[in-house]
């Protein structure tokens, strides 16, 4: 397709489901002769049960027209082709109604088009075509007008008989509301069941569907047969049918109450049985990376997802900040075939040039190799501390597109090495600390942690003050790097939360660089201001990352 724009945002293919035919885009954004269609696009997976070879010759791929490649056959315990397409024709059935339930007075045009991967992307392995348009996808799914996530294993009559029965299951016995412990235990293995009543389905397993997911929050779960999930067993689930929003709020509640339990024991301990598999079951459906809603998080969430490829840990996240990487990148040797160690370096070195701040929003579970703590990893998790980083506003706008970017980020070779390179403004942590914890700190600030110094997410003033002086007690050479401070209103009396960069000497300088200072990155922190912008006091102009305790430094980090 010598004349696709691949920077359109229309998809190479769609599928027109009444002749089961894949159009081809042509200029003007046609489809044979439709202009523009609406269409959906259903998130799925099939890979790990593709049939090879001569296994089951009998199971035909889905019969579609228009396609020069061989459509791929999926083992029938998973799926059939037959409850493909009856999923296929119920999705655009359904679609309509729950948009008449929506928009009762509005005329709406029949949708008869399908995003559906195995019959819109070129399934040559390898091929030039099927790298890029891999590399459009979110584009492709934030176009869609609804995105379905089809559920293999799950019917709506098992869902509402088995959420039924976690509702009757949830009283105590006599004997468990006498006793605080079982109580609670039952309480937390019901919470784990119903989450698992879900995501034990492959669609929450895969790492294709991680990106669909975060790029389509407001999915509609389809089941295997062609039904709609809702939360009431209602006569028509199209007036409320469930949407992974739903899902992955609730998981971030329950795992709010599973930090509770773990950071202030009272009737139940950190390592109580019922606890771990609570919170193991969050942590491998991946929703609370996709609840915070930075894209840095779901390099940290893949690491739960199963994929076929390590690769594509990086392929299958890389649409989510619109980069195309490796091979999915314009003009990159299709013969070429980069590592994964080579993937994340080229995703982190993007993210520090195009989002410098964002691409520090997070903390590492463990501690990263030495040298590669400048950029994010699969032990990245979302800060639950920082105020505001993890949220959207104003069509999906982050909170950083309001931020003044204070410090350059790049990368620096070093020893073979690549490392982080900032140059910008530093200020001595125990500084910021020495104010924080005076009357004059306008509330302090709150700090979170690397590796094995992470403290709880859950805590109070009291304890982020703490923290913050214990870190400086014990790391008294450590600074903060400016990243990034709202713009300054001149005209009004507010208080910003500058983001900031923990960095501590790293002990093996001399075996690194001797021209360069050196640093280990520690976390992340933040801060309030001044309530008087303009109000001219030394310990104003430190908050605001203005006074001469400040001073312009360069160095390497990882």
């Amino acid at each position: 397709m010598s004349d696709f724009d691949n920077d359109c945002a229309w998809p190479r293919r769609l599928l027109h489901l009444p002749t089961m035919t894949s159009v081809q885009w042509k200029p003007g954004n046609y489809y044979g002769k439709d202009r523009e269609p609406r269409y959906i696009a259903i998130s799925y997976t099939w890979g790990r049960w593709r049939l090879k070879g001569a296994t089951h010759p009998d199971v035909k791929g889905l019969a579609v027209h228009g396609v020069a490649w061989e459509m791929p056959r999926v083992d029938p315990d998973h799926f059939t082709m037959g409850e493909m397409e009856n999923v296929l024709r119920s999705a655009l059935k359904l679609s309509m109604e729950i948009e008449g339930f929506d928009n009762p007075k509005e005329p709406l045009s029949p949708i008869n088009y399908i995003w559906l991967d195995v019959a819109c992307i070129y399934q040559t392995r390898n091929s030039a075509e099927m790298a890029m348009e891999v590399g459009r996808q979110a584009k492709i799914f934030k176009g869609a007008t609804q995105t379905f996530a089809w559920l293999t294993k799950l019917s709506r009559q098992d869902y509402v008989t088995q959420a039924e029965r976690h509702l009757e299951q949830a009283t105590p016995t006599r004997a468990e509301a006498k006793n605080g412990l079982d109580k609670v235990r039952r309480r937390l293995d019901i919470k784990r069941r119903e989450i698992e009543q879900l995501s034990l389905d492959p669609w929450f397993s895969s790492l294709w569907t991680l990106q669909e997911a975060y790029l389509c929050p407001q999915a509609i779960f389809i089941t295997r047969q062609g039904e709609l999930l809702s939360q009431s067993d209602i006569d028509n689930p199209a007036k409320d049918p469930m949407l992974l929003s739903y899902f992955i709020d609730y998981c971030d509640h329950v795992m709010t109450i599973v930090t509770s339990h773990e950071k202030k024991p009272q009737t139940i301990e950190p390592n109580d049985k019922y606890l771990i598999l609570l919170k193991s079951s969050i942590e491998r459906s991946g929703m609370i990376g996709l609840r915070s809603t930075l894209p840095i998080t779901l390099l940290g969430a893949a690491r739960h997802r199963t994929t076929s490829r390590e690769k594509d840990r990086v392929y299958g996240i890389m649409q989510v900040f619109n980069f195309r990487l490796g091979k999915a990148r314009p003009g990159y040797d299709p013969n070429g075939d980069p590592s994964l160690q080579e993937l994340e370096d080229e995703l982190g070195r993007e993210l520090l040039a195009q989002e410098p701040i964002m691409s520090q929003m997070h903390v590492f579970e463990n501690l990263p190799q030495v040298g590669k703590g400048w950029r994010i990893s699969q032990d990245s998790q979302p800060t639950r501390r920082l105020h505001l980083v993890n949220q959207t506003y104003s069509e999906g706008k982050s909170v950083f597109e309001g931020m003044l970017v204070k410090a350059q980020l790049s990368t620096i070779t070093l020893n073979g090495v690549n490392w982080g390179h900032f140059s910008g403004k530093t200020c001595k942590f125990s500084k910021l600390v020495e104010i924080w914890d005076s009357d004059k700190g306008w509330g302090g600030g709150i700090i979170d942690l690397d590796g094995a110094e992470h403290w709880t997410a859950v805590h109070g003033p009291d304890l982020a003050r703490k923290e913050a002086i214990a870190f400086s007690q014990h790391h008294p050479h450590a600074v903060v790097l400016l990243l990034g401070l709202a713009e300054k209103q001149a005209s009004t009396k507010s208080s910003s939360m500058p983001v900031g960069l923990l960095l501590v000497p790293f002990s093996g300088q001399s075996g690194v660089s001797e021209n360069l200072d050196v640093w280990q990155r520690a976390g992340v922190c933040q801060w309030w201001t001044s309530y008087e912008p303009n109000s001219g006091s030394e310990v104003g102009g430190t908050l605001e990352g203005e006074s001469r305790d400040w001073i312009l430094s360069a160095g390497a980090f990882g």
